[in-house]
């Protein structure tokens, strides 16, 4: 009896709320409440609708039975269009208490109580218990098999409800028996059922995916298999129809979930693409999931020639030269070692024509800008006596050749080095020598039949410092690129244990640039022999470590990263002799072991270690600055391999001192770079929260760890930027001096005009090393843009710093950063679309490590190191080839790219385009789509080097001319 009063009360009172709303405006005084005048075809379906209420109550079953069925069609009629609220809901909202009660008097036994539990899950969107899941447990009880009937907002709303039940019970499942506390009696008029089973849910969810895959929103079928944790049975249901835009956005979704889920997202996606025999897609998604069985499976399993060379050309891309050891084909060989790439980068120069050599002085324009400074280097390079005459001519030389080995990259040819009647090499001194040699390997770049002819005399040169140029040469000639015998080994493993250093490591250094990305078996054990020798630098031993790094990297090898851990536990105790177990000391261990946990008593007991901890302070800068390379060498090692990296990090706990908190963060920003995974970010923003007086330069390291884990993601970017801003204002200069360069790896390539005020406005800054490493970020942001802004921006702090060494030379690297290639090359970690390149990364992350000490590196006699950018240079163009490999010229659209994944229908793909001719440069953030049906490209990715076949529906003119198509 008080059940019937209170579903009355309550009737009573949702009626009173639906007049309020529905009231007529402007009828009636204030303070009225006047119920809503129906026109009279709403009273007739007022009155039909309540006449099917009170018939569906009957004790006759076959009237009952024609009642349900009739306000079913009703209310199925009405929801198909939900541009208002539906009059039949309207209607039967004062009734839904009332068919409630009756439903629960119904026996099981009567037929038509599955059509009123269905009209019931219909009715209980709008007017059920949110948290009694009510849609749901009425549908249960209904007919589960007929759903699609009742519209698309009933399905998107049992789906959100079906994925709420899912997660309560695996909640309940995961407490507990003590913490589940006993269920209070439910005051609702309908005692739902105790439980919903997970068979039960998996056979609504059975009904639902392909009423989705059928109507376009194949993203809530996926949303839902995800909720339910059985996202592989949507590859049962995918099509030519929808494979595209299910992979697309699961692809997107791979960024913005936990891990391992992460990497499974990624693996239906491959199984989608692998069902549907789309090779180049499947490839690249392996690529991301870093699998190389999965890579060669996919290579094996393509038997059309065409589409395994769109394959090569992608897995050139990536520098996996080792991968495929079986390729007889010559030709797919070729396209796999990047044979050609030096014939297809001055073919798209030629198209340009920009083939003529520039010299540094064509980019500094200091005659024009500001005649106070026009001590040109490059008039230098004229005359001995003029360099001899300029102040600090060395250094000017220096960055002259820098400038003139990035403006003419990839050109073979120059008017300073490659020329020997200037003796330009000889106009350097010492360690300039040295890059000035090694600026042929990068004028050659890719070349290396012409390069070796050139650079081979000088490996005989009696200047120790030339041949060590030259042997680093070598290996910058071969980046990105194998050659079939193999010349770099050849010449390079002869001298990896020579008696002099600076040839020791021009070898390995060499040798690390050209097989970087190859895990090549030959190079490990000579290379690791350096550990072993008593008389090795620390120098020599930091860049045979970061040599071993960058050639197994992402592989987490064992055999190379146990020496390396080894060789920091033992320096460390060398450098900081532990001390004795104070509370103090005790504090700091425990502290370190949990050293993975963003806490604050973490900080806190890092800033205490710092402060007793003084004999290790600064133990990284001078003459043990490359010990860091050693750290970075095992981070790249471990490069995006995740919670695979957990192992290394724990026996890290052994390294002392500041050493160890440097290694710990240094590997634990590899591990996860290009996951965005938010809790890791966290934890690298709480140790940049401590201040710390000394031993803080792992801050500087966890700066870069933000950038790298938010990369290649524009939402990432963004959340990133803006914390980079707070650690500006607040941090310490540790952490002042890396964030310039954070931002600057952050928007590589991209001249955000946001980021570039903000590093022109550091660039002023009253600390030398933050305005080096800001004037450096501009450089990285307009890195092969020829970006005027940018540009401009360097010339007037070419003049403002003229009396200043260092940061003229910063200013000078930077202009030749940003016309590398003269606007044809550019620095990128990121290729078809998402793909991230872990050689590119590594070389990036070399230099920005060395940036953090930049008096005793490239300010110092370590410039060389900035040669490993090479690893992330290449053509940012798009060159089109037919099926023999032959370059065909084709219209394209190159606009900017517009993300259009979860998007209905076919949305535009571009906007603000132009239409090109290939080849054809492609800048950052831009895609191109092809403006011609006569051709169908293998590859869905417009980036780099594509094959095209003939389209046999093109349409043509009457002249027997393929039309364009229409955006």
């Amino acid at each position: 009896m008080s059940e019937k009063k209170e579903g009355s009360s309550s009737s009573e009172a949702e009626n009173k709320k639906v007049n309020d709303k529905t009231k007529v405006k402007g009828k009636g005084k204030p303070g009225e409440n006047e119920p809503e005048e129906l026109s009279e075809e709403d009273k007739r379906k007022k009155e039909e609708l309540e006449l099917l209420v009170t018939r569906s109550q009957d004790e006759n079953p076959e009237l009952q039975a024609v009642a349900l069925s009739t306000m079913a069609k009703e209310i199925q009629t009405a929801t198909s269009s939900m541009t208002s609220v539906p009059k039949p809901l309207k209607f039967l909202r004062p009734h839904f208490q009332t068919l409630k009660t009756f439903f629960n008097t119904m026996p099981d036994s009567n037929p038509n109580k599955k059509s009123l539990a269905d009209i019931l899950a219909v009715l209980a969107i709008t007017m059920g218990d949110e948290n009694a899941r009510e849609s749901l447990r009425f549908k249960i009880q209904g007919n589960i098999s007929q759903i699609s009937p009742w519209g698309h907002e009933f399905i998107r709303n049992l789906s959100g409800e079906i994925g709420a039940e899912y997660n309560a019970s695996q909640d309940a499942a995961a407490a507990p028996p003590s913490a589940t506390p006993s269920t209070p009696a439910t005051t609702t008029t309908t005692p739902p059922p105790a439980s919903v089973s997970n068979s039960q849910l998996l056979q609504l969810v059975d009904q639902i995916i392909p009423f989705n895959m059928t109507h376009n929103a194949e993203p809530e079928a996926c949303d839902l298999l995800m909720e339910v944790e059985q996202l592989p049975r949507i590859i049962d249901h995918v099509d030519t129809t929808n494979f595209e835009r299910v992979c697309a956005y699961l692809i997107a979704c791979s960024s913005y979930v936990p891990e391992p889920t992460d990497t499974e997202t990624l693996k239906v996606a491959l199984d989608v693409y692998k069902k549907m025999e789309k090779f180049p897609e499947a490839l690249r998604v392996a690529l991301r999931l870093n699998d190389k069985d999965e890579i060669r499976s996919i290579y094996g399993s393509c038997y059309d020639k065409t589409v395994k060379s769109q394959l090569a050309f992608i897995l050139a891309r990536q520098n996996l030269f080792e991968v495929i050891t079986d390729e007889d084909d010559p030709q797919l060989q070729a396209i796999l070692f990047n044979t050609n790439l030096s014939d297809h980068f001055l073919a798209l120069a030629r198209e340009l024509n920009v083939t003529e050599p520039r010299t540094p002085e064509d980019v500094y324009k200091e005659g024009a800008d500001n005649p106070t400074t026009s001590r040109s280097a490059a008039a230098a390079a004229t005359t001995t006596a003029g360099a001899g005459a300029a102040v600090d001519s060395a250094r000017a030389n220096l960055s002259t050749t820098f400038v003139n080995a990035f403006l003419n990259a990839g050109f073979n040819t120059d008017k300073f080095v490659i020329d020997p009647e200037t003796k330009w090499i000889y106009k350097n001194k010492e360690h300039g020598m040295m890059s000035a040699a090694a600026s042929l390997g990068m004028i050659l770049l890719w070349n290396v039949d012409l390069g070796i002819n050139i650079i081979d005399p000088y490996l005989y040169s009696r200047e120790e410092f030339v041949k060590a140029g030259a042997l680093l040469a070598i290996g910058i000639l071969h980046s990105g690129v194998k050659n079939e015998s193999d010349p770099a080994f050849a010449v390079l493993s002869e001298e990896l244990n020579h008696s002099n250093p600076q040839i020791q490591i021009g070898a390995i250094l060499g040798l690390g640039i050209a097989y970087a990305g190859s895990g090549n078996e030959m190079l490990l054990e000579p290379i690791l022999g350096v550990f072993n020798d008593p008389n090795a630098s620390t120098e020599v031993v930091g860049i045979a470590a970061l040599a071993l790094g960058l050639i197994y990297v992402g592989t987490a090898e064992p055999r190379v990263s146990e020496p390396l851990v080894l060789y920091l536990i033992s320096k460390s105790y060398e450098i900081a002799p532990p001390e004795p177990a104070t509370p103090a000391t005790s504090t700091t261990t425990s502290t370190s072991a949990t050293g993975a946990a963003a806490t604050a008593t973490g900080a806190a007991g890092a800033e205490d270690k710092a402060k007793d901890a003084t004999p290790a302070e600064s133990v990284l800068k001078g003459a043990n600055s490359f010990i860091r390379f050693v750290s970075l060498g095992l981070g790249l090692l471990y490069l995006k391999r995740q919670e695979e990296a957990d192992t290394v990090m724990e026996t890290l706990l052994a390294v002392q001192g500041e050493l160890g908190l440097y290694s710990q963060t240094t590997v634990e920003t590899c591990a996860y770079s290009g996951t965005g995974n938010v809790l890791k970010a966290q934890h690298l923003i709480s140790l940049c929260a401590a201040h710390l007086e000394n031993q803080s330069l792992h801050q500087g390291i966890a700066v870069l760890g933000i950038s790298l884990i938010a990369m290649g993601e524009n939402l990432g970017r963004e959340m990133a930027a803006r914390t980079f801003g707070n650690l500006l204002q607040y941090g310490e200069i540790v952490i002042k001096r890396s964030v310039p360069l954070a931002l600057g790896f952050l928007y590589l390539g991209d001249p955000d005009v946001g980021v570039m005020d903000t590093l022109s406005k550091l660039s002023h800054d009253g600390d030398s090393e933050v305005a080096q490493s800001a004037i450096f970020g501009l450089g990285l942001l307009g890195a092969g843009t020829n970006n005027a802004r940018i540009g401009n921006l360097l010339r007037n702090l070419a003049g403002y710093y003229s009396k200043e060494a260092g940061h003229s030379m910063m200013v000078r690297m930077s202009q030749g950063l940003l016309h590398m290639g003269k606007g044809t090359l550019s620095l990128s970690t990121y290729h078809s679309n998402g793909v991230l390149h872990p050689v590119a990364v590594a070389g990036m992350l070399t230099v920005l490590h060395s940036m953090l000490d930049i008096k005793s590196t490239i300010l110092g006699k370590s410039h060389y190191l900035l040669y490993t950018i090479v690893t992330a240079i290449f053509p940012r163009m798009l060159m089109t080839f037919d099926k023999d490999l032959k370059q065909i010229p084709v219209s394209v659209r190159v606009g900017q790219a517009v993300d259009t994944v979860g998007q209905a229908g076919r949305p535009k793909t571009i906007t603000g385009f132009q239409t090109h001719t290939t080849p054809v440069p492609i800048g950052y953030g831009e895609r191109a789509e092809l403006a011609t049906d006569e051709y169908l490209s293998v590859s869905s990715t417009l980036e780099g080097f594509v094959i095209l076949t003939p389209n046999p529906n093109a349409r043509r003119s009457k002249s027997g001319v393929a039309l364009r198509t229409s955006i």
